[in-house]
C-alpha cells in the first residue's frame, strides 16, 4: 500500500526544452531559457511541498534533453521521481504543440508500466506551469471519476489540458482517437473527445475541484498569469462555479 491508500497518485510532468523549428505558438524558444523555466516551475512544486500530494513523478520529455540535468531540483522531492525520455514526434511539430503533448504523453505512458497501475490517478501537468493552490485541486477534484477536466462552452468551447486527472482505461479510450488532433484546433477536438467518453462507460466530470491559481507566463504569448485581467477571470470562474455549479466556463 503506498502513501495514498490502495491507488497511487502520479503527477505527469511534460516538457520539450528544446523545441523544433517548425512549432508553431511559441514564443520562448531559447533551450537555456525553457530550461531555466522548467527548473523554476519543478522547483516551486519541491519546495511548496506539493510533492506531498504524490507517490511518483513521471518527468516525459521529447526533445533528447538529458534529463538529469534536474537532478539536484528534485533532492529533496517527497514522491519517487522517475524520467521517461520519449522521442520527438515524427511530424516536427507540423500538427500543433497539442498533438505533439498528448503523443508525448501516450509515449511516455508506454514506458511507466512498472510505475504506473490501473487503478492510479494520473495528474497531467504542462511542466512550465506553476500552480499555488495545487494541493486543493487535487484533493477536492472527484476521486472516483475516470476523467477529471475542465470542459468549457463559453464563451467558447475549450478544454482546459495544462492540468487534468485521469486513469490509463480512460487515456486508452483517448488515446485511440489522437490522429484525430491532426485535423483542427487540438483543445476544442479534446473537448469533443472527453466530452464523448461517457458514452464509453467512461465517467467524466467536467470540472476541477477548485479553480487552478495558476503563477508565470503562458507559453505561446507570454501572458501574465497574476495580471489584473486574467485575477478577474478566475474570481469570476469561482464565482460562478458556486451560483452556478452546472455551467461549463
Amino acid at each position: 500500500m503506498n502513501r495514498h491508500g490502495d491507488a497511487q497518485r502520479v503527477l505527469l510532468l511534460t516538457a520539450t526544452v528544446t523545441p523544433h523549428p517548425q512549432m508553431g505558438a511559441l514564443v520562448v524558444r531559447a533551450p537555456d531559457e525553457r530550461f531555466e523555466q522548467y527548473r523554476a516551475a519543478f522547483g516551486h512544486l519541491v519546495s511548496s511541498g506539493a510533492t506531498e500530494l504524490f507517490d511518483a513523478i513521471v518527468l516525459c520529455e521529447n526533445s533528447g534533453f538529458p534529463l538529469e540535468r534536474f537532478d539536484d531540483v528534485f533532492a529533496d522531492s517527497q514522491a519517487t521521481v522517475v524520467y521517461a525520455p520519449v522521442a520527438m514526434d515524427e511530424s516536427a511539430g507540423k500538427y500543433g504543440r497539442g498533438y505533439s503533448e498528448m503523443l508525448l504523453i501516450d509515449r511516455a505512458l508506454e514506458q511507466v508500466g512498472d510505475v504506473v497501475g490501473e487503478g492510479d490517478r494520473i495528474w497531467k501537468l504542462t511542466g512550465r506551469y506553476q500552480i499555488k493552490n495545487l494541493a486543493k485541486v487535487v484533493s477536492t477534484s472527484t476521486s472516483s471519476a475516470d476523467v477529471v477536466v475542465s470542459l468549457r462552452k463559453y464563451p467558447s468551447k475549450w478544454a482546459d489540458l495544462y492540468l487534468f486527472g485521469f486513469n490509463l482505461r480512460a487515456w486508452r479510450a483517448l488515446s485511440a482517437h489522437l490522429d484525430e488532433l491532426k485535423a483542427a484546433s487540438g483543445s476544442v477536438v479534446m473537448y469533443d473527445l472527453i466530452d464523448g467518453l461517457s458514452a464509453q462507460g467512461i465517467e467524466v466530470t467536467a470540472r476541477l475541484g477548485a479553480e487552478p491559481i495558476l503563477a508565470g507566463v503562458r507559453g505561446h504569448d507570454q501572458r501574465n498569469y497574476d495580471s489584473g485581467t486574467q485575477r478577474l477571470k478566475r474570481r469570476a470562474r469561482q464565482f460562478l462555479h458556486i451560483v452556478a455549479p452546472g455551467l461549463r466556463v
